[in-house]
């Protein structure tokens, strides 16, 4: 897709009357550098980009790759004859597809991998996509396909913050006991790897690996690597580089699918708590009589 970022920072310095110095002011550069942006082709760094997008009020996406000038803040397409029209079980009526971000686009010293396709609903607001057990196996080939992408599931959950959202099924044990084989793991879409925090679960799409959900240990400072752990012990760390990276979702929300209770504690332990609290009730009740005698 192509990048429109210089001609709209041009047009919506021109519509607010701002002058290089105010954009500078708000990238926190100089006047010179925003003049070099537009006039001679050179690239502001991701923070720049983040500070410009926050103080104009519109998604770093739409700043990046939507035509300003024309109104489209996103781009559509047309939706296929093969797509379902769906309700709110399965995509929501008169999905649109847009493509708001390349899949990896080096751009200064982070690494872009927000999502290249998203799926929007008649009142163009995004909805989630549903990657299942069955779809996995064609992500790799569809994530950035759009006609691909419109024929899978998609959903909305109330009370969840702006950004892009994508619900993958888990897959196997690797992340057991927080995450079993068959939840749904409701994730935000990252937007640069810079953005990857220690620790956090996050589902990772490579190329070598599919995707996999595991916890991340952010070494790119120091190694130039993100390490992938699994909760279950039984699995051993994946490393990967950045250029394998293709999209990272941080999970938000997840949906159980079993009614398995997994304690935090000894069987033996919870049994113990609940013959106390028992005893503790009885005996309540029985100074409760004593009282009124």
């Amino acid at each position: 897709m192509e990048n429109n970022f210089r001609s709209n920072i041009e047009y919506l310095r021109k519509i607010k009357g701002i002058s290089y110095a105010g954009i500078g002011l708000q990238a926190d550069c100089s006047a010179n550098t925003v003049s070099y942006w537009i006039h001679k082709n050179t690239e502001p760094k991701m923070i720049e980009v983040e500070r410009l997008a926050r103080f104009f009020e519109i998604p770093i996406q739409e700043l990046l790759y939507s035509n300003l000038s024309k109104g489209n803040l996103i781009e559509k397409s047309e939706q296929s004859e093969n797509v379902p029209k769906g309700n709110l079980n399965g995509n929501l009526k008169g999905n649109l597809i847009s493509e708001p971000a390349q899949i990896v686009h080096k751009w200064g010293d982070g690494v872009w991998v927000a999502p290249k396709v998203v799926v929007v609903g008649d009142d163009r607001e995004e909805n989630i996509v549903f990657v299942d057990l069955k779809a996995r196996a064609g992500y790799l080939n569809g994530y950035g396909d759009m006609v691909w992408m419109g024929k899978q599931p998609s959903f909305r959950l109330p009370n969840l913050p702006s950004g892009s959202y994508r619900a993958f099924e888990v897959e196997g044990l690797s992340m057991y006991p927080t995450l079993k084989n068959t939840d749904i793991a409701i994730t935000r879409a990252v937007e640069t790897l810079d953005d990857v925090a220690d620790y956090k679960i996050y589902v990772i799409i490579t190329a070598e690996h599919g995707i996999v959900i595991k916890r991340l240990l952010n070494r790119l400072k120091t190694d130039n690597r993100l390490v992938l752990i699994s909760d279950s012990p039984e699995f051993p760390p994946i490393v990967v580089i950045p250029d394998q990276v293709l999209e990272i979702w941080q999970l938000v929300r997840y949906i159980a699918t079993t009614d398995e209770f997994t304690p935090n504690l000894p069987q033996e332990v919870w049994a113990l708590k609940a013959q106390t609290a028992i005893m503790a009730k009885k005996l309540d009740e029985v100074l409760a009589k004593m009282e009124h005698q």
